[in-house]
C-alpha cells in the first residue's frame, strides 16, 4: 500500500519507508480540492494587484518595491533560480528522497499557493529515482 500524500501528517514510518525502502507515494484523492483555493486566491490577488509580499512585492529590502502583474510569474522564476545552489558534498539520496516527500506533503497542505501538479511531479521524481 502506498504513503498517500494529501496534506495529512506523515509519520517517521511513511518517511523511511519511502526514503530507504523506495516504498510508493502517491497524490491523495482530494489533493486538488485541498489546493485549489490558495492557488486561486494567488492569482486573484496578481490580478487585482492587491500588495502582498512577495507576491506582489519584492522580497526582503526591496519588499516596498511592488511588482506588476505581468512580472509577477518572472519574480516566482528568479526566487527559484536564486535558490537553485548548492554547495559541499552531495546529500544522501535516501536524505533527498525524505526531503522530497516531505516537501511534497507540505505543500499538499494546500498553504503555499501552488498547483497540485508541484505535489504531483515531485512524486513523480521520486517515483522514478530522479534526485536534485
Amino acid at each position: 500500500m502506498p504513503v498517500v500524500v494529501d496534506g495529512s501528517p506523515l509519520t517517521v514510518d511513511d518517511v523511511i519507508a519511502v526514503a530507504y525502502r523506495r516504498k510508493k507515494a502517491e497524490p491523495g484523492d482530494n489533493l486538488d480540492e485541498r489546493m485549489e483555493p490558495a492557488r486561486l486566491l494567488v492569482e486573484r490577488v496578481v490580478a487585482n494587484d492587491e500588495t502582498v509580499y512577495g507576491i506582489t512585492t519584492g522580497l526582503g529590502a526591496l519588499s516596498n518595491t511592488r511588482i506588476s502583474p505581468e512580472q509577477a510569474s518572472d519574480l516566482q522564476y528568479d526566487l527559484l533560480r536564486s535558490h537553485a545552489a548548492g554547495v559541499g558534498a552531495l546529500l544522501e539520496p535516501e536524505l533527498v528522497r525524505a526531503m522530497l516527500l516531505c516537501r511534497a506533503r507540505t505543500l499538499a497542505q494546500g498553504h503555499s499557493g501552488v498547483r497540485a501538479d508541484v505535489v504531483r511531479y515531485l512524486l513523480t521524481l521520486l517515483d522514478e529515482d530522479i534526485l536534485p
